[in-house]
């Protein structure tokens, strides 16, 4: 199969990840870049497809961008669904119940922010935040929902926030962040060896500890009446800035120490 050539680069779409990879020729040649040849050939099929024989790179990037955004979208839509859940039951029926998110994200194969976090090469940040993006889009869409409900779904969310959030402070926060990042890197790589126990346990667990999670949060704040958001918004922004980076401490803090991927 021919490779997809664009000047002395070669443009790779990997399926498994929906990422690219721009890589020199030269340097896939000699094997400095650790993909085997199977794989190569899977992707340059799965780039022809996308791109087409005459498209061009910057076409497959737009094409692949969306379903990036498509794919974090619906893992938003988990994540909102399982919010609505605990806002209802925000006890630990409401904590068990929040599981279904992250076996609809693992199972689908969906981008959850706290579920790619931990597994990133360092130049990928901007896919990082593409995900977070396109989570926070579909957790508004849920969101949105929440205000046909006839049970307090909307108070509840402002009663969390107050009580559970803002009150410990944007730098409290954010370190608090960093358990439910370990946590959820620790889920999704014991469940990608069909292992579910640590995600089953592990979601209960940071909602019980009150670590915060920057998707789920992002349900919590965006179901908060309009009136709370104006005269609370610096605090909620700081907060939640403080808890993303928290949260991708968290994803990579295994890898950092141990030197190793967690798969």
């Amino acid at each position: 199969m021919q490779p997809i050539h664009w000047q002395k680069f070669l443009f790779v779409f990997n399926a498994d990840e929906s990422r690219l990879l721009l890589i020199r020729q030269s340097s896939f040649v000699n094997q400095r870049v650790p993909y085997r040849w199977d794989t190569y050939t899977r992707c340059c099929e799965v780039a022809k497809k996308v791109c087409g024989r005459r498209g061009n790179m910057l076409a497959c990037r737009e094409s692949v961008m969306l379903n990036v955004l498509k794919s974090s979208f619906l893992s938003g839509i988990c994540i909102g669904i399982a919010g609505f859940g605990y806002l209802a039951r925000p006890d630990i029926v409401g904590s068990v119940l929040f599981t279904f998110a992250l076996i609809a994200v693992v199972n689908y194969k969906l981008k959850l922010y706290t579920g790619t976090a931990g597994f990133i090469a360092r130049n990928e940040v901007g896919h990082m935040l593409l995900v977070l993006f396109g989570n926070i889009l579909g957790c508004a869409a849920m969101a949105a929902m929440t205000r046909l409900s006839a049970m307090p779904l909307q108070e509840t969310a402002q009663a969390l926030l107050a009580d559970k959030r803002l009150i410990v402070g944007p730098v409290n926060g954010g370190l608090l962040a960093i358990g439910c990042g370990f946590i959820m890197t620790t889920a999704v790589t014991f469940a990608r060896k069909g292992n579910p126990l640590p995600m089953l346990f592990g979601v209960p667990l940071f909602i019980t500890c009150g670590f915060p999670h920057c998707v789920a949060d992002a349900f919590f704040y965006l179901c908060a009446p309009m009136a709370y958001w104006a005269a609370n918004l610096a605090d909620i922004l700081l907060f939640y800035a403080a808890i993303v980076v928290g949260n991708f401490v968290g994803c990579n803090t295994y890898r950092w120490v141990s030197g190793s991927n967690p798969e």
